[in-house]
């Protein structure tokens, strides 16, 4: 037996064990660097050991389609979900983890499926094999599928969107509810539009807009100001006199005045 089969027996078995050698098997694996006397690696997400562990007992729970339960079972589920994926002698060598919907990718039936975990599968030449995804300079999780020849780049998230998600609207953008973009599973996407995305990433204080923005030129009581004193073709409040007056180009007052910027500032 390898690691990896043991592994296999050991997800697929561990939530029918008997809660003695759970407990046994807990202590173990948290007291697992002290007993060997060895220093641990921190896991990429910050994660403790023991918040590690809930994959344990969460991700046999997992139901297809997250998004409708509580914020802090979704919450233990990405930690599962991202500690699998730290480790990927599990990550790819299990065919299917517990609850794990494969669908075919659009375009690309027969040759490749994803998963609501956002796994990726190839079914070519009759062999299957669970994809390595890549890292985009944004950050994200992509993959290289290809067809006829015709290799294509494309995100996982997308990818998983395409195939679970529903969108009667045709909106052009898929969004990471928890602003995470490595965490591709299911209950964390959903379709937005370019405004939506933006919105969302404003709400979750990831995008800094108007005056919060390194590069701002106005601050608030200015944006303010300009917005009541405006006054169309006026030689102290016209467009021309406030951008002299703020030192700043007359595109900027106009996007001021017209509610194109500083959006934030009411």
């Amino acid at each position: 037996m390898n690691p990896n089969e043991a592994k296999k027996i050991f997800l697929n078995y561990y939530s029918n064990l008997p809660t003695a050698v759970k407990k046994a098997v807990r202590f173990t694996l948290e007291n697992w660097d002290a007993m060997k006397n060895i220093t641990s690696t921190p896991a990429p997400f910050e994660f403790t050991v023991a918040e590690s562990l809930t994959f344990l007992n969460d991700l046999p729970k997992l139901p297809t389609d997250a998004r409708n339960e509580e914020a802090n079972f979704i919450s233990k589920l990405n930690c599962a979900v991202a500690t699998l994926r730290t480790d990927f002698s599990v990550w790819f060598a299990l065919e299917n983890f517990p609850h794990e919907e494969w669908r075919d990718i659009i375009g690309y039936e027969g040759d490749y499926k994803v998963s609501n975990y956002g796994r990726l599968k190839s079914l070519k030449n009759n062999r299957i094999k669970i994809m390595r995804l890549t890292y985009t300079k944004d950050g994200y999780l992509e993959a290289s599928i290809s067809k006829n020849g015709a290799k294509k780049r494309t995100g996982i998230h997308n990818l998983v969107a395409g195939a679970f998600i529903y969108n009667p609207k045709n909106k052009p953008q898929v969004n990471h509810e928890d602003t995470n973009s490595l965490n591709n599973c299911l209950w964390n996407l959903n379709w937005v539009t370019n405004q939506e995305n933006q919105q969302h990433a404003i709400k979750m204080g990831v995008k800094r807009i108007g005056c919060e923005f390194p590069g701002s030129k106005l601050n608030e009581e200015q944006v303010r100001y300009i917005r009541k004193h405006y006054i169309a073709s006026h030689p102290e409040f016209g467009q021309a006199a406030l951008s002299r007056k703020f030192n700043v180009s007359n595109k900027t007052i106009q996007d001021v005045i017209h509610d194109r910027s500083y959006k934030n500032v009411i």
